[in-house]
């Protein structure tokens, strides 16, 4: 993998292996995280021919520098996401968590050829908050309220993304995880982002995991009827799906069904 620069963005990039796909595939991480989350997905992709990139949302690695990433908003992140379909045209785009939500506030653009919401975050409509979320959001709330950046301790990360996590895995995911916007976390826990589902046209794939604690399985179906969605689940699994023990199935499933989508 190499690091390129999308502008003043910054991406991980894997080249295809082989015959090319069409297009390429973009993936868009979630809150605390960076490109580095799909530091598996992206050779795994590479080598079934996709031109893979993962992009840096603004605040982290580089990308947008000067950035005060605590007043980052959930559109500064779609304006990143759409600066990199400038660069890259047509994709097939795959958001993980908020950065799924992320997708479904840019997927109404044409250059979306199909669209994949791993462990998604819903938009205003739907309600997401679970029990382990509300509990352990309490200490993080005047930052959220005031727009400061944070990142939630470990304590609080294994009880609500890290339940899945092989213990290595575990102490690399949190060394890894980053300060994030007391914006966007705010928007997100009030519902505040509203996405017109009847705009969006591409194929949807929605991915959940059964031990998800952010989001959790009686989400999903909400999920699905709302973008008339093809809906995959799966057990031993949890919201760090891309990380976690045999995360090679659900990363198969993701390119599997685009493959077929942009089959002729």
């Amino acid at each position: 993998m190499t690091r390129e620069t999308v502008g003043d963005l910054t991406a991980e990039h894997a080249a295809p292996v082989g015959e090319a796909k069409p297009i390429p595939v973009l993936f868009v991480h979630g809150l605390w995280a960076s490109a580095s989350l799909f530091a598996r997905y992206l050779p795994f992709a590479a080598e079934r021919g996709w031109d893979g990139w993962a992009l840096n949302l603004r605040g982290r690695d580089g990308s947008r520098p000067g950035t005060d990433v605590g007043r980052a908003s959930m559109q500064d992140f779609a304006r990143d996401v759409r600066a990199t379909l400038d660069e890259l045209g047509q994709v097939v785009l795959v958001g993980h968590s908020m950065g799924s939500l992320v997708a479904q506030m840019v997927g109404s653009d044409p250059r979306v050829r199909a669209l994949v919401l791993m462990c998604p975050i819903p938009p205003r409509g739907i309600v997401s908050l679970s029990g382990p979320v509300v509990r352990s959001s309490g200490p993080y709330l005047s930052r959220m309220l005031r727009g400061r950046a944070f990142r939630p301790g470990r304590e609080a990360q294994e009880r609500i993304i890290m339940n899945r996590l092989a213990p290595e895995d575990g102490d690399a995911w949190f060394a890894s995880s980053v300060v994030d916007s007391g914006v966007a976390a705010r928007q997100i826990a009030l519902g505040a982002v509203k996405v017109d589902a009847s705009k969006i046209r591409a194929p949807v794939l929605v991915v959940s995991a059964a031990d998800d604690r952010i989001s959790p399985p009686g989400l999903q179906p909400k999920m699905v009827r709302r973008y008339r969605a093809v809906h995959r689940t799966f057990t031993g699994h949890a919201h760090l799906i891309t990380l976690e023990p045999d995360w090679q199935t659900p990363a198969s499933a993701v390119l599997d069904w685009a493959e077929r989508i942009l089959s002729p």
